[in-house]
């Protein structure tokens, strides 16, 4: 064993990566040059960077001028929340909408011209390119 654990040494000593560079690390890092395909490279951007949203805390500011759910019905949706005891009711991005659709440019031009003519300018609007 101590002729094993001196030659794995020996190589690592000689080896020209540093010391730090884990195998995990390097795992990632191999996988990382796996070429992606396009949906997939969208897929990871809606993830990480949703195309249209509305924070939970703006809700409440919607004026309900039903611009965006009428004008782009894949991505929002009317909804009915409590607001100081009251119902309201408001606009939202569906929930899993983004997920479910393919991203093309008629969809993100939607999605921008929703953010635009949004009344209480509640609408995030993140393009993905």
């Amino acid at each position: 064993l101590d002729s094993i654990a001196k030659g794995m040494s020996e190589l690592a000593s000689s080896s020209r990566m540093p010391a730090s560079f884990g195998m995990t690390e390097g795992l990632m890092k191999s996988t990382a040059l796996i070429p992606q395909t396009e949906q997939e490279v969208a897929q990871e951007l809606v993830s990480s960077h949703p195309l249209v949203s509305i924070s939970e805390e703006d809700l409440p500011l919607c004026s309900n001028c039903k611009s965006c759910y009428q004008d782009a019905g894949e991505l929002f949706e009317a909804t009915t929340i409590l607001v100081d005891g009251s119902s309201k009711e408001v606009a939202r991005v569906i929930p899993g909408a983004l997920e479910n659709l393919k991203m093309t440019p008629e969809l993100v031009a939607k999605a921008e011209r929703a953010a635009a003519d949004c009344d209480s300018e509640i609408i995030h609007f993140q393009s993905p390119h």
